[in-house]
């Protein structure tokens, strides 16, 4: 399991968070971050998902969409993509909230925050990286 160091975070070696700022580094073909790394992150990552998505840290149940999209374009784990998408299409498809679809929901119950957000922008990394790279004139 990946892990934090006490020393430097103040957290127990349990404690785990989402790297979903990988997203940009496989985007712009940096690979600052070893491919291992993300194998690494990948497994462990399956081993906490719900139906409905990874809790973004052992704090709580909550997760956040676009964070669950920006994880599955930054892997390579195409299991763990489809899961990931999966799981957002369940939450979406389950949930019986009147409000826009939001970024912030509760993997285990059906409670909702932050609704209609700009940030759901997130929900089409996965789609960015099919694209055709456009060459400049």
């Amino acid at each position: 399991m990946p892990t934090c160091s006490p020393d430097t975070t103040g957290e127990p070696d349990s404690f785990y968070s989402r790297k979903y700022n990988a997203y940009p580094d496989k985007l712009l073909g940096l690979d600052l971050i070893p491919r291992a790394i993300l194998a690494e992150e990948a497994n462990f990552y399956k081993t906490q998902e719900t139906l409905k998505g990874i809790p973004l840290d052992p704090r709580h149940t909550y997760t956040k969409a676009d964070w669950e999209l920006w994880t599955a374009a930054s892997s390579n784990d195409a299991t763990l993509i489809q899961n990931l998408i999966d799981e957002v299409y369940n939450y979406a498809n389950s949930s019986t909230s009147a409000t826009p679809f939001p970024d912030l929901y509760d993997t285990i119950v059906q409670s909702t925050s932050f609704s209609a957000r700009p940030v759901m922008g997130g929900a089409f990394a996965p789609l960015t990286l099919t694209l055709p790279l456009v060459q400049q004139p």
